[in-house]
């Protein structure tokens, strides 16, 4: 990111930029820059521009006071189609679904054909967790599926409703066979490899792909050379590309991130959701970047107005596309 604002900043004409999808990346990478290089920062002020962020995990960076001081430091706009009440409601269902089939799928041919789950854990009861925990409880696996969220006093009842057990805590024993990471956020620390059965699978259900610090076990693993605690044929695992599954040993035990850590529904195709569905969120970012013309500088939410136009819409594509495993 920081080469590409490099290469921007040094444009002869430099036009009005907007960022879109990932917009919060493209702040913090210019907060990074700002002591380092600020007339390169200050450039972007100068030229005009707007930043449009659609992930949870996004939005809760551009929230940190620092990141919003960025923003009107900068005098750049951004909008956010995260929280949104058509994201939430239309989007989460399919990408559940998409998740569970996905992990499915690798598993399927890791097993050489079984299709059981073993016994899961799912990290995060938001909108992608709970849709992932449904779509979950219609497949084969072992005992109850546990959920663990921060807020399981809260969310225990609808926990229960999908079939699923609420922990009170984060699990102190296993062995899990699968664990889902629904958080947008790291929850999944180092220190408990432990409660995972041998051969046990890691798969993030966000687009953030950060729960399971995947980065800080391999560096972990180079960094202090342990003779238990290494990554499987890394040289083979770098020439399946980036979406290739990374195995990793600590002691007796040996577990995968599914698809390097990335969500496991991001296969490498352009699009993971049916094309109609996947057009209600190119309809909110278009909306969110004609917005970000007329707003001041600073964070704001996707007008109620557009929300409520695609989610209205979009509930009809829902109906023609019902979620099935």
């Amino acid at each position: 990111m920081a080469y590409i604002i490099k290469l921007l900043a040094n444009q002869d004409n430099k036009r009005r930029l907007l960022v879109v999808d990932d917009g919060a990346y493209f702040i913090r990478t210019l907060r990074y820059l700002l002591p380092r290089n600020e007339n390169l920062v200050r450039s972007f002020k100068q030229r005009g521009t707007h930043v449009v962020e659609q992930t949870t995990r996004g939005l809760r960076y551009l929230q940190e006071k620092r990141y919003e001081e960025m923003l009107r430091f900068l005098g750049i706009p951004a909008v956010s189609i995260a929280g949104t009440c058509t994201k939430y409601d239309l989007e989460s269902p399919f990408i559940g679904a998409a998740v569970s089939q996905a992990a499915v799928r690798t598993m399927t041919r890791r097993q050489g054909g079984d299709r059981n789950l073993g016994r899961v854990l799912v990290i995060g009861f938001g909108a992608v967790g709970r849709e992932t925990t449904q779509q979950l409880s219609l497949l084969k696996h072992g005992g109850p599926i546990h959920v663990y969220d921060k807020e399981w006093k809260r969310l225990q009842t609808e926990i229960r409703e999908t079939g699923a057990c609420a922990l009170r805590r984060f699990p102190k024993k296993g062995p899990y066979d699968s664990v889902f990471g629904c958080t947008g956020y790291a929850s999944f620390p180092i220190n408990k490899v432990g409660i995972l059965a041998d051969d046990a699978v890691l798969v993030s259900g966000s687009s953030a792909a950060v729960e399971f610090n995947r980065e800080k076990f391999i560096d972990l693993a180079y960094e202090f050379d342990y003779d238990d605690f290494y990554v499987v044929e890394p040289e083979k695992t770098r020439d399946c590309g980036i979406h290739a599954t990374i195995e990793m040993q600590k002691g007796g035990k040996r577990f995968s991130f599914l698809h390097a850590g990335f969500p496991v529904n991001f296969d490498g195709r352009l699009e993971c959701l049916p094309a109609l569905i996947i057009q209600i969120t190119h309809g909110l970012l278009l909306a969110a970047c004609q917005e970000t013309l007329f707003k001041e500088s600073g964070l704001h939410k996707l007008n109620q107005g557009d929300d409520n136009w695609f989610h209205e819409r979009g509930l009809y594509w829902v109906e023609q596309y019902a979620v099935t495993t």
